[in-house]
Parts: C-alpha cells; structure tokens; sequence
C-alpha cells in the first residue's frame, strides 16, 4: 500500500481539491483507494458523501489515529492512501508526513503562497521524504508562474511542470461529488490532472 500526504501550511491552497483528484484517478486505473480526511473542516468527507459511487473510501480522523486509519486500509489491501491534510502547522501534518510514503506540497503563485512553503520543504528535508512541489489555482494567463516556479527552485524539491490552472469545471464537478476527470473527461481541466498524475508516478510519489 503506497501513501501521500497532500500539505498546504497556508489555507485554501486547494489540499482536498488535489487529494480527491489524485484518488479518482487512482480509482479510474483500477486501483483500490482510501482518503483519510484529518482537516477538521472535512472538506473531503463532505465531498464523499455527495458522491454518487462508494469509492473511494474516505474516513475522516475524528478520534482515531492515522495509524489506525491506515491499517484499516492495509486489512482492506488498498493500493493507495491519500491523507488530506489541515493548514498551517499542526501537528497532524507531521505526523501525517511522517506516516506517509511520500508528500506533495501544494501552493498558489504568488508571493504570500510560496512564502508558506518553506516551512514545510524544510520538514520534508529533515524527514528524508519523497516530496514533490505543485503550483494550485494558477489564474489563467499569470504573468507569475515562471516567477514562482523560479522562487520555488531554492527549496531543491520537484516542482510538478503542470500548473493547475483555476477553471471553473473543478467547483462545478464538486457539488456533484465528483472531480472534471469524471464529470468532463476530454476537457482541459481533466487534462492537466492526468498529467499530473503521470509524473507524480513517474516521479514515484504515488
């Protein structure tokens, strides 16, 4: 069983948007799936229960543990885990990236959002983990994203070379339970997460 965290230490950077996304194509390449929901907004948890199909499996951390959750999901044999994570610095994040395979850093592109990410590039460091950085909700045509990718350079962490740009099919597909890759499958939004997904394995992140 392979597990990443997604982690954002600044908030609505769009940690349960890329967490769901990454499990629903998982799931659409016929693997088994769990989400471990420890924001406690249960911004995932509420998703699923929108959803119109029972996968993948999401359970909010509530009183359990991440421990407990992901032996849960090992006794089901699940092949991935995807721990959604809270904001800021809490300590659920490191023990989360602790726990985990593999981490995925998630950041908007300007300069308030990527001077967030050194806190957690620096913990990934210490830890030793496979960690990745990728820019979320890039508006469309900024002017920025070359000068974040460049700021982001210094922390020595891949940075993912598909930008999610903010598109309106992701919010449309979320009311429904879904993710674009489901609800508009040949649309550019569908698109840049598939090939997200393909280098975050050919990265071996998940």
């Amino acid at each position: 069983m392979r597990t990443i965290s997604v982690a954002s230490r600044k908030g609505g950077q769009g940690k349960s948007f890329l967490t769901r996304a990454i499990a629903v194509l998982a799931l659409m390449e016929g693997k088994s799936v769990g989400i471990i929901d420890t924001d406690p907004q249960g911004t995932v948890a509420l998703w699923s229960k929108r959803r119109p199909h029972d996968s993948p499996t999401v359970i909010a951390l509530g009183s359990g543990t991440i421990d407990g959750h992901m032996a849960t999901f090992r006794k089901a044999r699940a092949d991935l885990v995807a721990i959604d994570t809270p904001p800021n610095v809490a300590p659920i994040i490191n023990v989360a990236v602790t726990k985990s395979d593999s981490a995925l850093i998630v950041s908007g592109v300007y300069g308030e959002d990527l001077e967030q990410v050194a806190v957690l590039a620096t913990m990934m460091t210490k830890l030793k983990k496979p960690s990745a950085i990728i820019l979320n909700r890039v508006p469309q045509g900024a002017s920025a994203l070359r000068e974040a990718k460049n700021a982001l350079s210094t922390f020595r962490l891949p940075i993912c070379p598909v930008a999610i740009v903010q598109r309106v099919s992701h919010p449309y597909a979320s009311v429904d339970g879904l993710t674009a890759s489901e609800r508009e499958p040949g649309s550019k939004a569908a698109d840049e997460l598939a090939k997200m997904y393909a280098w975050l394995g050919k990265e071996g992140l998940i």
